[in-house]
């Protein structure tokens, strides 16, 4: 019986912000889902966000943790950018657009540029939520018989409160798997 026991603790996500009392201004750094561009997912850098009663904007960059351990990897770099517009936070009903752009790059390469539009809508008896992404293909790229522009993703779900007991859901889902460099 002369086996070791290790016991380890893996902090896969941690970040720091600053923000001071009473400002729009939010500065982020740290691993950190891409603030306005939920597709992006996990990035381990930096992000600066201006958040008004209507209106968001913000720039990230950094890189995308290592896919198989979640450890740190600078092997893909990502940066993108985000515009919202959305209802007060006192309306009865909510609503947001945010309109996006986003690029990866393996080397100095690009492995991924896309666009993003958001749209979402909730009051008492009603909610949509739907996203679109369109990706850029560079003209080397194009060798596959992608056109320049490809709506790559598409995702919408909707639901009706007919009764408080009963609801109706709909949705559509084409997301698909990009080709990535």
């Amino acid at each position: 019986i002369g086996g070791a026991t290790a016991a380890q603790t893996r902090v896969y996500q941690a970040l720091a912000y600053w923000q001071a009392p009473g400002s729009p201004f939010r500065f982020t750094t740290g691993r950190q889902y891409a603030p306005g561009i939920s597709s992006v997912g996990l990035v381990d850098g930096a992000a600066l966000e201006i958040n008004q009663s209507t209106l968001d904007y913000g720039l990230f960059g950094g890189t995308q943790p290592d896919l198989v351990n979640l450890g740190f990897s600078g092997d893909i770099s990502q940066l993108g950018g985000y515009l919202r517009v959305h209802s007060r936070p006192s309306s009865s009903q909510h609503w947001g657009m945010t309109l996006g752009a986003s690029g990866s790059y393996v080397t100095g390469h690009a492995n991924r540029e896309f666009a993003s539009l958001q749209v979402n809508y909730l009051n008492r008896h009603f909610s949509l939520y739907a996203v679109q992404e369109v990706d850029y293909y560079r003209p080397w790229r194009r060798v596959g018989g992608e056109a320049p522009l490809s709506p790559t993703s598409s995702f919408a779900n909707m639901q009706v409160q007919v009764t408080s007991g009963f609801s109706l859901t709909a949705g559509v889902d084409n997301r698909r798997n990009v080709r990535l460099y």
